[in-house]
């Protein structure tokens, strides 16, 4: 949980950091973005070692990074280009805005979930049974933390900077918090199975 929560945050410093100090910063925002989300991976990894040794770290750190940048293009693909194209105008008349939102939130959440949680599935069901299971815990915990109110508005002090930092590692933590207690479970669940056979 505070690997993810840590990771999520660096991720911003990095690429606000990059943007506000950087001459050309925000071409480099993507590559930024994308080492950040390795750091990410790293982080991860250094908690899955102690329970899966053989599990090595270039496996999930790729995953995790083509798994975030897949992730990217089906969210626009599937959230944001049909509410851009007016294709949803039935479903934003009745909802209204802040529905529209919510729902919005939560389906972005649940389909980077998804494509995140699938890709690291592909590493992680070499070595954890019923590794299927993370796909519905990465669904779950990024719909959960996409919809949480932000950090930044419980305190009108926050500088931006300080906002989104304070922001991603609340996202982080929240993420971190139930893919790490889904795989505690199926870290359990493994060795349990493993023992009865």
């Amino acid at each position: 949980m505070l690997y993810t929560g840590l990771g999520h945050a660096l991720v911003i410093v990095l690429t606000t950091g990059t943007v506000m100090h950087v001459p050309g910063g925000l071409m480099l925002t993507p590559v930024v973005a994308a080492a950040g989300v390795a750091l990410v991976g790293l982080l991860q990894w250094l908690v899955l070692r102690n329970a899966r040794p053989q599990l090595r770290w270039t496996s999930w750190v790729l995953a995790t990074v083509l798994g975030q940048v897949a992730a990217t293009f089906a969210v626009g693909a599937i959230v944001v280009a049909p509410l851009l194209l007016g294709a949803l105008q039935g479903v934003v008349s009745r909802m209204g805005g802040p529905g529209l939102q919510l729902a919005s939130k939560l389906a972005a959440g649940a389909v980077l979930g998804v494509v995140v949680g699938l890709a690291q599935w592909l590493v992680l069901r070499r070595h954890v049974r019923t590794a299927g299971w993370w796909i519905v815990a990465a669904a779950s915990a990024n719909a959960i933390a996409a919809v949480m109110p932000p950090v930044s508005t419980l305190d009108t002090d926050l500088g931006t900077s300080a906002a989104l930092i304070a922001d991603r590692l609340f996202y982080g933590l929240v993420v971190g918090s139930v893919t790490g207690a889904a795989l505690a479970w199926l870290l359990w669940r493994s060795r349990v199975a493993r023992d009865a056979t």
